[in-house]
């Protein structure tokens, strides 16, 4: 049978491939609950039927053909393209995998909100989900927090893998269901497929943001200072005095490399000073507008945009003094 390279791609522990005629379907999934089923066609005209099993390793090998002719030997599979020969061994030891599909229940969950809010989970068994509930998508590590509003069609609260965003095709617009213990995202000829967590951080879709200091600046000038200083340090002090803020890398006494850099802001803020971890500003401020209005509370500091709302927890600095603002 003739197959084009190109169809052997998001190859995972095990991958199912039925070729019959024209058309070839791959059924790829690892060993937790986690797979994708494409259907596509070929470009040959062509009649039989074919089926065999391919490791992660073997099946990746094959993409880096334009074509090949692919056929079958007892348990060997024989690969021919050009010059070239390779055989695999049929995976036969495997037993296929059946995601529980049945009464499919549509959900509005934009795949991109899903993709932000993936940016912020943890690491522990109860964080490392994004939390789905009736009215929004959130996620924490407990340190950050992403939280976006929205009507999503569920009656009860989901953990979602963020794994399942990883096997998406990028090119690829998807309509997001639940099916039972099951999230599955449907795009043109495949079906990807996850089960969900077990547990979710349940306060986190309740945390409300108290910040009083107001700070508004352009999100490019920020960035570009925080990434500066990362160089220098993984943290940052801010000091904001009379409509400038000054970012400073946090560095040990005695080391004489440092960052210091100063932007233009408008606050209601008299005069403050406190250290946030780099990578924890990044994250909430990449999912702001150009010009985002940064809320700076006792030890956060926080973003509300729309229906956005983000949050980066912060620590005192040598020298931080109680935040002042305007009347």
């Amino acid at each position: 049978m003739k197959v084009e390279g190109y169809h052997f791609t998001r190859g995972m522990n095990n991958n199912i491939i039925n070729i019959v005629d024209d058309i070839i379907q791959i059924h790829s999934y690892d060993d937790i609950g986690t797979g994708v089923i494409r259907k596509e066609k070929l470009g040959f005209i062509q009649t039989g039927e074919l089926n065999f099993i391919l490791n992660k390793k073997d099946f990746n090998i094959l993409r880096n053909f334009s074509e090949m002719d692919i056929s079958m030997k007892e348990k060997t599979i024989i690969v021919q393209s050009g010059k070239t020969k390779l055989k695999f061994q049929n995976q036969t030891d495997i037993k296929e995998y059946q995601p529980d599909l049945t009464d499919p229940v549509s959900l509005n969950l934009p795949i991109d909100i899903l993709a932000a809010a993936s940016e912020f989970v943890g690491e522990s068994d109860r964080s490392k989900g994004i939390l789905v509930t009736p009215d929004c998508v959130a996620a924490s590590d407990g340190k950050v927090l992403y939280r976006f509003a929205l009507k999503t069609k569920l009656d009860h609260k989901i953990s979602v893998p963020p794994e399942i965003l990883k096997i998406l095709d990028k090119e690829t617009n998807y309509e997001v269901k639940l099916c039972g213990r099951m999230i599955v995202m449907l795009g043109a000829g495949e079906v990807v497929y996850s089960s969900l967590y077990e547990g979710f951080v349940d306060s986190i879709d309740r945390i409300t943001m108290e910040g009083e200091g107001r700070l508004k600046f352009k999100k490019d000038d920020m960035i570009k200072h925080l990434n500066l200083a990362s160089n220098f340090s993984n943290a940052v002090s801010l000091d904001i005095k009379e409509k400038k803020m000054i970012i400073e890398s946090v560095v040990a006494e005695g080391i004489v490399q440092s960052y210091s850099g100063e932007i233009e802001v408008t606050t209601n803020i008299k005069k403050f000073r406190g250290g946030a971890l780099v990578k924890h500003l990044l994250k909430v401020l990449r999912q702001a507008g150009d010009e985002p209005e940064l809320n700076i509370g006792n030890k956060s500091y926080e973003i509300s945009d729309g229906n956005l709302e983000s949050l980066a927890l912060g620590f005192t600095v040598q020298g931080a003094e109680p935040m002042e603002v305007a009347a």
